[in-house]
């Protein structure tokens, strides 16, 4: 998976003029690989960073989280910011928590990057989040837009260098390299549309195609280009 990143980092200039870089690291498998990937390649990019890391206060588990974080940061020597965020308390009439945490997420993020100056924000968004994303557009009805799904880069430099990468590479990668991550239980409760998409409505897709997310890689290029 280390060739895949590299490759797509390349293909698709993500590091272009790149001044310095904010990973936004949860703790799951996606974003802890995301992590240890910098971190073990700083020779190939000679690029600084810092780990941004957000505490929605939902649930139980999110005080060791941050805790297994920031002692994983500290040993390794990587800067780490935190933001405390009380999203039940905030969130506003008529917003959803997903979609309320997510603004607060990206808020804090760009907060980070305008602290340290830096240029680009990298999340750890991959193939299976892609492939979601397209068919959560497609059940909501989008046009020719809703095809391209998450773009692995943005104008204002916000890049996913995981995102042809599919979950299990990474899980495979965490195991090849003993990388520790946590699981967030809420992920297999089918509670939310995407959640049912994901535990539900995939893995009988992939029953047909084995190769699903590849062919939605190559259907969201070409609904960008078009």
């Amino acid at each position: 998976m280390k060739e895949k990143i590299i490759e797509t980092i390349r293909k698709y200039n993500l590091l272009e003029n790149c001044k310095g870089l904010v990973l936004c690291i949860s703790g799951g498998a996606d974003s802890m690989s995301l992590l240890h990937f910098f971190s073990k390649n700083k020779g190939l990019f000679d690029i600084p960073f810092v780990v941004a890391h957000v505490n929605h206060g939902l649930r139980a588990e999110s005080v060791d989280e941050e805790a297994g974080l920031k002692e994983y940061c500290k040993d390794s020597n990587i800067s780490i910011e935190v933001l405390h965020a009380d999203i039940s308390g905030t969130k506003p009439k008529g917003k959803s928590t997903e979609e309320y945490a997510r603004d607060v997420r990206y808020a804090f993020f760009e907060k980070v990057r305008s602290k340290y100056g830096y240029t680009h924000i990298a999340t750890a968004h991959n193939a299976d989040d892609n492939s979601e994303t397209v068919l959560f557009n497609l059940i909501r009805g989008c046009g020719l837009s809703g095809l391209s799904g998450i773009p692995i880069k943005r104008d204002d430099g916000i890049i996913r260098p995981l995102l042809r990468c599919s979950k299990k590479e990474i899980y495979k990668y965490c195991e090849d390299n003993g990388i520790f991550f946590y699981t967030d239980k809420t992920n297999f409760e089918n509670v939310y549309t995407r959640n049912i998409i994901r535990n539900e409505i995939i893995p009988v897709i992939e029953k047909i195609n084995p190769s699903f997310n590849d062919s939605v890689a190559r259907l969201s290029e070409t609904s960008e280009v078009e």
